[in-house]
């Protein structure tokens, strides 16, 4: 497979991300399919979407994760969440003080 096609297939994937991130309502509750270190894993709210960024939050914290790091969207009937977001990193939260303050992301490796 050349470089190209492998770039085609990437942004392929990434516009069909996309696509499924902009089908969920604005504000409805997410629960990340992910490693999530400091702060849990529900209760998670798509803010933004560009290009290239897709931005979380959950209460007061915003993190910034690659389009390229999802790898699933889909609805549940899980408690707490209608949507599930899969992703192929480890989200940290870094304490500063009682509370975290911010969120740090990093792909994760098996």
């Amino acid at each position: 497979m050349t470089l190209m096609e492998v770039e085609a297939r990437l942004q392929n994937k990434e516009r069909a991300m996309r696509l499924q991130i902009e089908s969920i309502p604005k504000g409805a509750p997410i629960v990340l399919d992910a490693h999530v270190q400091g702060i849990g894993h529900d209760e998670w709210r798509v803010e933004a979407i560009d290009d290239s960024v897709i931005t979380l939050s959950r209460n007061a914290l915003q993190v910034a994760v690659p389009l390229t790091y999802v790898e699933a969207v889909h609805p549940t009937a899980e408690p707490g969440a209608q949507w599930v977001l899969g992703l192929s990193c480890v989200i940290y939260a870094i304490p500063m003080g009682a509370q975290p303050k911010y969120l740090q992301v990093r792909r994760y490796n098996i």
